[in-house]
């Protein structure tokens, strides 16, 4: 299941939520280039506050998933992923109540895939992307490469395994990740203290289990050794 709930670490250090708008609206009193379709966020316990999307940003009402990513391009400010039908998008540059741009980083395929974790999985300081895909059930990893001035990911880095680090998506996680048997799964940041991200399930027994980002001997987890989503 897609989770349109995100994790949100805002400019108050504090984790607030992104929640998607059932409805969509264009601030037809600003100028041409501010009009656009809005997010609600909503913090600390108050009323939801509407966010101001780019025109070319895909509407909310089509998002099927949205996943904080933290700041991915080094601007200090947070990014997202999304899911649109079959396409991937990023959203960068969250500040409060503006999204500064919108990439579509891939035309086809996502509509079979689930966004689990857009964040440093490899330890290199460079945002990855993890990522289920359902025909398989399995998870991959998109390594992402530095972008031209060193601050963050170079965006085109994510668009494909072939533009990727490794120049191929990694198998993450072997068979076992249906949606059948975890109907629900999603990627967090760090929550175990090793700097790596984790993802947490409820599988299709009701049963709650968090993967951490390291196996036992410390090594960045990689399933695929086990080839069992339960271990």
């Amino acid at each position: 299941m897609r989770v349109p709930l995100v994790e949100l670490h805002g400019g108050e250090g504090v984790v607030e939520f992104m929640l998607e708008s059932l409805t969509v609206r264009l601030h037809t009193a600003r100028p041409a280039s501010m009009m656009a379709t809005r997010l609600v966020r909503r913090s600390h316990g108050q009323a939801r506050r509407e966010i101001i999307l780019p025109t070319d940003a895909p509407s909310p009402a089509s998002m099927d998933q949205i996943v904080a990513a933290g700041d991915i391009t080094g601007d200090g400010k947070t990014d997202f992923f999304a899911l649109v039908g079959t396409e991937l998008w990023a959203l960068i540059g969250y500040h409060g109540a503006i999204i500064s741009s919108a990439t579509r980083l891939m035309a086809t395929l996502w509509d079979e895939r689930d966004i689990l974790t857009g964040g440093d999985v490899t330890g290199d300081v460079v945002a990855d992307l993890i990522y289920r895909t359902a025909p398989d059930a399995t998870l991959r990893l998109r390594k992402g490469i530095t972008n031209a001035s060193g601050s963050g990911v170079d965006l085109n880095s994510l668009t494909s395994g072939a533009n990727s680090a490794d120049g191929q998506n990694i198998t993450y996680g072997c068979s076992g990740w249906s949606r059948a048997s975890i109907p629900h799964i999603i990627g967090t940041s760090d929550v175990t203290g090793d700097s790596v991200p984790d993802i947490w399930t409820v599988r299709a027994d009701s049963s709650v289990r968090l993967y951490t980002g390291k196996d036992k001997c410390g090594r960045i987890w990689q399933p695929r050794k086990k080839c069992s989503a339960t271990e």
